[in-house]
């Protein structure tokens, strides 16, 4: 078989190919994946994009804050609010994929250690706690508390579903309807809001 007896593309037809395949690279996400070593378990899709939602909303223009939740941030940042977005985290990966200044290395067990600067500054605040027990909850519940703008500020607490009598007594937290997933994590997790949301089937 000489070179005439190769199948050729038409010019046209390369410069749709190549257009093609550029538009996939771009789509293509390239975020530091999860390390089950630190309790790190990326959200669904579905979770992703319901709490993203909510953020925006509830933030109303304002600053969003995400703590311990790598997964929740990469979404707002894909849907292009990564100016308004902050992550607290412990794993220090993800630095380079924020905006300077817009990352906070963050660790459950020194919460006390966020700077003033990041104190009472934020419009809307979610926390997933790596730990599920009484004593994180609690500390959680204070991250929360330390980030919000105001007493009134919409918080969200992502955690076991065991906990919800503790944090509705304790904590006077609503319990949503609305379950959050993990891709890989299989216990029962619930959403506790600070706040009613019809839209993750809060109405109290």
């Amino acid at each position: 078989m000489d070179d005439s007896d190769i199948p050729q593309l038409s010019p046209e037809t390369l410069a749709i190919l190549q257009e093609v395949l550029l538009a996939q690279q771009n789509t293509v996400q390239t975020h530091e994946q999860e390390d089950w070593r630190l309790a790190q378990f990326w959200y669904t899709d579905e979770t992703q994009e319901k709490l993203a939602e909510e953020a925006i909303t509830q933030s109303n223009g304002g600053k969003i804050a995400i703590c311990s939740a790598p997964s929740l941030y990469f979404k707002l940042k894909d849907m292009g609010y990564e100016d308004r977005c902050f992550l607290f985290e412990y794993d220090q990966r993800f630095e380079n994929e924020c905006l300077p200044g817009h990352f906070q290395f963050f660790s459950i067990d020194d919460i006390d250690e966020i700077p003033k600067k990041h104190q009472h500054q934020y419009d809307c605040v979610i926390i997933d706690p790596p730990r599920l027990n009484k004593e994180t909850t609690a500390a959680a519940i204070h991250m929360l508390q330390n980030l919000s703008h105001t007493n009134d500020t919409p918080c969200i607490l992502i955690t076991a579903g065991w906990l919800e009598d503790e944090i509705r007594a304790k904590y006077n937290y609503n319990v949503a309807d609305f379950q959050p997933t993990n891709k890989q994590l299989k216990n029962p997790m619930r959403a506790y809001t600070s706040y009613a949301s019809p839209a993750l089937g809060v109405l109290n």
